[in-house]
Formats: structure tokens, sequence, C-alpha cells
């Protein structure tokens, strides 16, 4: 059975080729969330491999990074001996992957908080919703505030980072995007 541990910062080693990023405002909202709430952190602690000769960090870079800003010397581990290259990529892309989508009805309609409460804990409320506001009921009917049909933005980008990321970002706020290379 895995066993949780604390370990020291500087005994620990950020995976090299991290595909995962976080933006500024969500990077915040780690340092505050794990600040605020170490017990949940410790719930959730952060995967090392040791397959290198190093313990190396596969899950949980983000909140590493969070704990070194916030001065923690010590954080929760799990190390998972042994991996093979393709375990810890799999564990990698798990670790990052948001499965599911949220029932807005119920979120609206339940005994949910207020949107701008959803959007401190993380959930990406659509913005026409206003972080300020109420949620609004699913079942309402918009069609005659944003007209009818398809409604379109194209953006154009310089670089393929630059469209990876706006990718990223417009559909961890809810948007139906595409990409496209012209």
């Amino acid at each position: 059975m895995l066993e949780t541990k604390y370990r020291p910062l500087a005994d620990l080693t950020l995976l090299a080729d991290n595909p995962r990023q976080i933006q500024d405002a969500d990077f915040k909202k780690l340092c505050t969330s794990i600040q605020a709430h170490p017990d949940y952190f410790e719930a959730r602690p952060c995967i090392l491999s040791d397959r290198t000769g190093e313990l190396v960090i596969i899950a949980g870079n983000m909140r590493y990074r969070a704990a070194k800003q916030l001065g923690l010397a010590q954080i929760p581990m799990v190390l998972m001996p042994a991996l093979t290259v393709e375990r810890e990529r799999e564990i990698v892309i798990r670790d990052n992957v948001s499965n599911g989508d949220w029932s807005w009805d119920d979120l609206a309609n339940g005994d949910w908080p207020d949107a701008a409460t959803l959007n401190e804990w993380g959930v990406n409320v659509p913005k026409e919703w206003g972080a300020e506001q109420e949620l609004p009921s699913a079942k309402e009917d918009y069609s005659d505030k944003i007209g009818a049909g398809l409604l379109q933005v194209v953006v154009e980008c310089l670089t393929e980072r630059d469209q990876e990321l706006l990718f990223n970002k417009l559909t961890e706020e809810g948007y139906q995007c595409k990409l496209l290379t012209l």
C-alpha cells in the first residue's frame, strides 16, 4: 500500500518536460487554496517517481511551485516506486485530465454557492453569468438575448504556442473551440 509522507522541497525534482502549465491568476488561486486549506492539500498529495534515481514529481508540479512560493519547507508526497516511462507519462496526463462536465442546472437550482464562490473554488463559470451574479437556470431560454444560430469569433494567432494557450484558456472557460490552421 502506498503511504503519504511529508518530504522536504529540497529533496524533490520538478518534471523537466511537464506539459501542464498554469496562468498567473490560477497560480494565485492555487496558492490561496493551499494556504487556506492545508488539510485538502494533505488529502491530495503529490506523486513521485524514483525511476531515474531522483525523486521526480510526476503529479503535483504546480502544487509544489505554490508550496515553494508560500515558503513551505515540506509537502505531502506519495512515492510510486519502479514505474516505467510509459506509466509515468500516463500518470502525468491522467492527473491533469478533467473528466466529466458540470450540470449547470444542478448548480443553479440546487443548494450550491453563488457563481463568485464557485469561481474561487476553480469552476470556470461562464463569463456572461458574471462572478458576482447568481447562476442562471440552465432551463431558461436565452435565445432572444443572444440571437439565433451559431455565433463565431475568429482570432488570428502569430504562433502555434499562442494558439494553444488561447484555445486552452477558452475551453477551460466553457467555450466550444476548434483549432484551425489556414
